[in-house]
């Protein structure tokens, strides 16, 4: 690990906060890519239960023969079988899996809680000394680098780390210099010296789950919430490139309806609601904010373009399955 020398404090990087007022901090390391990850696990399961019906339809056709007891049909229930026990993990996955790992930050009692499938492990804030773990992914598609913002608590004699806590994880600026900057000043109380963020909420409508899906971008979530105005050649390419993503809206949609929320939404009190409740008049309020509602004119086109897009992917799936199971 290397120490963190450099530390800053500005707009931009990755939303990060679940939730704020002027005593608290609720915020997680990494939740920009959840609900699609989760969305790609029920592709995964519908192509399981494409495969059963496929291997159930076969052993039919088997046992029709007169080879009930043949090595074929012994051979197609065990994978079968696999499957079904493949599709149990994957929805415990979608369940349970990769669940935010909420970070509870406390000015007032100066302490650092990290709320994960072990418990909570609380530490005092200002024994904590950041630093970023580098972490290279090598796999057959090539590679890449990620970084994590660990907050430590060090012997000062030995040099020993006596426990550890991801605070963040991303790239160098976002997860690290902007991230443990931000968390600094909400410690210190200079609120008024915060960046602008955006506040999160992990249970939205299905409108805007898809307006913050890490498969939209910017361009188009900023039209579809009435931050910025629409032109026609934006509202052709938001129509093609819904319908292009359509499957995988749609399984994202259902990921997150199947999954459990973050860790410590009972230990960590009135959750969400902290930052509801400030003043409009306190720093907190007046630089945070949670994403707008998508417009009218934006559900419409979002409905609009999934609907073109399930009748496209509905016909070529139709075609896929009257040719498999011919």
């Amino acid at each position: 690990m290397y120490p963190l020398l450099l530390q800053r404090v500005e707009d931009g990087g990755p939303d990060f906060v679940l939730d704020i007022d002027g005593e608290v901090l609720i915020a997680a390391p990494d939740i920009t890519s959840v609900s699609a990850g989760k969305g790609i696990a029920v592709i995964l399961l519908l192509s399981l239960f494409l495969i059963d019906a496929a291997i159930l339809r076969l052993i039919m056709k088997v046992v029709a023969d007169g080879r009930i007891m043949s090595a074929l049909v012994v051979g197609m229930l065990l994978v079968l079988l696999l499957s079904v026990a493949v599709g149990i993990n994957v929805f415990n996955a979608i369940r349970k899996g990769n669940r935010l790992e909420s970070l509870m930050l406390n000015r007032r009692e100066g302490t650092f809680t990290q709320f994960s499938q072990a418990g909570a492990k609380t530490c005092d804030w200002r024994i904590l000394k950041p630093f970023i773990r580098i972490i290279q992914i090598v796999h057959s598609a090539g590679g890449a680098v990620t970084y994590q913002l660990v907050l430590a608590d060090v012997d000062e004699g030995t040099g020993v780390i006596r426990s550890e806590f991801i605070a963040a994880k991303g790239d160098l600026i976002g997860a690290g210099v902007q991230r443990y900057g931000f968390f600094r000043k909400f410690m210190e109380g200079a609120h008024d010296e915060l960046p602008r963020f955006q506040i999160i909420s992990q249970r939205m409508d299905w409108s805007k789950q898809l307006a913050v899906s890490l498969w939209t971008g910017n361009v188009l979530r900023q039209r579809w919430m009435g931050d910025k105005p629409w032109t026609p050649w934006l509202m052709v390419c938001s129509t093609i490139w819904v319908v292009l993503i359509t499957p995988l809206q749609i399984t994202e949609l259902i990921g997150a309806w199947i999954s459990k929320g973050p860790f410590g939404l009972k230990e960590t009190g009135p959750w969400p609601g902290r930052f509801e409740k400030e003043k409009s008049s306190s720093p907190i309020k007046q630089k945070g904010r949670r994403y707008s509602e998508v417009t009218l004119l934006g559900k419409r086109l979002l409905l609009a373009s999934m609907g073109l897009g399930v009748a496209l992917w509905g016909m070529l799936l139709g075609m896929l399955l009257m040719v498999a199971f011919r």
